[in-house]
């Protein structure tokens, strides 16, 4: 039997119970002495987060073949995203809080590449992308399988290589955690990645997932990467889909607002709702 494409093994994960770990939503901050606020919107509270990924950010390139990154976790939403013409908008970057850590993937490798961060766009993005993963202006890095130490090091950041497998003793040496996922299969390693995030870690990771076939040796991403699956409880993962066309997205524009329906919860909650609520269970 084939394996189901992740895009769709995804959304049937959600009848599982996937990201039921995952913390309450943000509160608006109340002065001291006063009541606390009510819980902030969805709305609310990803826009005032992806604003802090994507300050001074107005756009960055498309960088190779990226494919979209999946989303339906609580606390998971888009932080750049773009659509063909006439086509849904999809995620090439999304980022989730989970536990006390945060997550934040990006659909392609390139987007970790020193190369291609310079001082625009992008190497604004990725330096945001530290500090809201790491919740702290100079968080202490752990870098593997991407070449970005001497560029953190130049901007002022304290960057290592991490060597050997991901494990609870060298993650936990580290703030934040930027990785090339694309050959982290081991489940033991993801499930450590995972364990860090929870335990209030920051993890940066990117993959060419619709290209995990081609470099596994024909194994199913849905099936064989231990990484992706276990960081699933995030609501965040990476898909064996392609998109973004060439022809007609050569740059991705930053912006903080954008739809929610991209996560894939809100998008079944919302369906549901319009059609007269979910089924209730039958009492007999």
């Amino acid at each position: 039997m084939k394996p189901l494409p992740l895009t769709l093994a995804v959304l049937l994960a959600l009848s599982q119970g996937a990201g039921s770990a995952q913390t309450s939503l943000p509160t608006r901050p109340a002065a001291p002495g006063s009541t606390p606020a009510p819980a902030a919107t969805p709305g609310e509270w990803q826009n005032a987060e992806r604003a802090k990924i994507l300050s001074g950010v107005s756009s960055i390139p498309r960088l190779g073949a990226p494919g979209p990154v999946a989303i339906w976790g609580n606390l998971a939403f888009p932080v750049i995203s773009a659509a063909e013409s006439g086509k849904p908008e999809l995620a090439l970057a999304a980022a989730a809080g989970y536990g006390k850590g945060r997550l934040m993937i990006f659909g392609h490798n390139s987007y970790l590449s020193a190369e291609d961060a310079g001082d625009g766009g992008m190497g604004t993005l990725l330096l945001n992308a530290v500090r809201w993963v790491g919740n702290k202006e100079k968080p202490r890095i752990g870098v593997k399988g991407t070449n970005l130490i001497a560029y953190l090091d130049k901007k002022g950041f304290r960057a290592e290589k991490m060597e050997g497998p991901l494990e609870k003793k060298s993650l936990n040496d580290y703030d934040v955690v930027i990785l090339n996922a694309q050959g982290i299969t081991d489940p033991a390693e993801g499930q450590a990645a995972l364990e860090y995030i929870k335990g209030g870690g920051g993890i940066i990771a990117a993959m060419t997932g619709w290209a995990f076939e081609q470099t596994s040796g024909g194994k199913a991403l849905s099936i064989a990467h231990g990484f992706n699956n276990a960081i699933m409880p995030t609501g965040l993962a990476f898909t064996d889909s392609g998109g973004f066309d060439a022809a007609v997205i050569r740059q991705f524009t930053a912006r903080t607002e954008q739809p929610r329906m991209m996560n894939a919860f809100d998008a079944i909650t919302a369906h549901q709702e319009a059609a007269g609520g979910w089924p209730r269970p039958d009492p007999r």
